[in-house]
């Protein structure tokens, strides 16, 4: 038989001996250079890449910022012109549902608006010359009154000023004879030269791009809403309409405020017998186009002119506009948006304030049909929405 050896039994020793594999610990790798202290290896790699994609992060979106600070112009006027072909969209939908081509519709729009312009051009031209003469001619006699009056003299005499004819004539002489006097009015002259060839560039820029819009809206619209997953197109397509149909409505409604507007400053001009009604009435009615803001600079530019009148026009003009400004912007257009956009009145009163606060007289202009769409998003999107949570 052959020979069983018994089985070797572990010692507690040789047990407690046996690594085992959950209790190693690897030791840190360290250097030693010349007896210098050991220093750990560190991983900078990931570091130094975050940091890159940083500071890539930044570089880029300062680019895009001053990329969009350089195009701002071209913004504006895209922007505005998108509005203006929003405005008119109604007008050539309603021809449209009488059998009248879009073309033709958009020629027709811009054909009158080209014999408005030219109109108003020959109104006011004429007006603009007759009146310069006349100021020319009457100069000497305002001058010489309004140096005889006391409290003239008094405020020249507390400047240090002669406050006769020959007094004024000297100080504005010596006025002109400094140079830097000179170059100031100057550089005001020159800024002023370039305002008008840059509005001149804008006004041509707009219409051209109106123009081409309201020619291809349609197509431009569906371009865009092909670019949208189409199972959500068909929900936002309606809207996107009836936001773009609140533009139309606040054009319509505050075309009608003008009307009321230009209306009342008509008949207050012919009661007084103030010169240039047709000009004056045109600009009343392209003042109150624009909400608020416009209202008073067209109320100074006819308390400037009825102060060439006389005395009873100039206090008349002033109470009108006292007691017609706080009734049209806070009365006449919440009432009439409130009806036309469906927004409320407390909310267009905001919107024209701080529209114009941010974008000035176009931040006005914009303001409420910004606010009409937000409505619409509001009530068709976002509150649908809510309820099916």
């Amino acid at each position: 038989m052959p020979l069983q050896l018994p089985p070797r039994r572990s010692t507690g020793a040789s047990s407690r001996n046996r690594p085992s594999r959950s209790r190693v610990r690897r030791p840190t790798v360290t250097s030693r250079r010349n007896g210098a202290s050991p220093k750990p290896r560190l991983i900078t790699v990931q570091a130094f890449r975050v940091g890159l994609v940083g500071v890539l992060g930044v570089g880029l979106g300062l680019a895009i910022i001053g990329g969009i600070q350089t195009i701002a112009s071209l913004l504006t006027y895209i922007g505005v012109a998108y509005f203006l072909s929003l405005a008119v969209e109604p007008i050539i939908q309603w021809a449209g549902q009488h059998r009248v081509p879009r073309w033709s519709a958009v020629s027709g729009i811009f054909l009158i608006l080209v014999v408005a312009a030219a109109a108003l051009v020959l109104t006011v031209v004429p007006l603009v010359t007759h009146q310069i003469v006349g100021l020319a001619k009457r100069a000497p006699t305002a001058l010489h009154t309004l140096t005889n009056e006391p409290w003239f003299a008094d405020f020249t005499k507390s400047l240090g000023v002669d406050g006769g004819v020959d007094g004024l004539v000297k100080a504005a002489s010596n006025f002109l004879k400094d140079p830097a006097h000179l170059q100031s009015i100057g550089g005001g002259l020159l800024s002023v030269g370039t305002g008008v060839v840059d509005g001149a560039t804008a006004v041509f820029v707009v219409l051209i791009l109106t123009a081409y819009f309201t020619s291809t809206l349609p197509a431009i619209t569906n371009k865009a809403f092909q670019l949208i997953p189409a199972s959500k197109a068909g929900s936002w397509r309606p809207v996107y309409d009836e936001m773009t149909h609140s533009v139309g409505r606040y054009v319509a409604g505050q075309v009608l405020l003008a009307a009321f507007n230009a209306l009342l400053t008509c008949i207050l001009l012919l009661v007084f017998h103030v010169p240039g009604v047709a000009l004056l009435t045109a600009v009343a009615f392209v003042g109150a186009l624009i909400p608020i803001v416009g209202t008073i600079v067209e109320a100074l530019i006819i308390i400037v002119v009825c102060l060439f009148t006389s005395p009873a026009a100039t206090i008349a003009a002033v109470i009108f506009y006292i007691v017609y400004h706080p009734l049209e912007a806070y009365i006449l257009t919440p009432r009439v948006m409130a009806r036309a956009v469906h927004v409320p009145g407390a909310l267009v009163v905001i919107a024209v304030i701080g529209g114009g606060a941010l974008g000035g007289i176009l931040g006005a202009l914009v303001a409420v049909p910004i606010m009409a769409a937000a409505v619409v998003l509001v009530e068709r999107v976002i509150v649908p929405w809510q309820r099916k949570r």
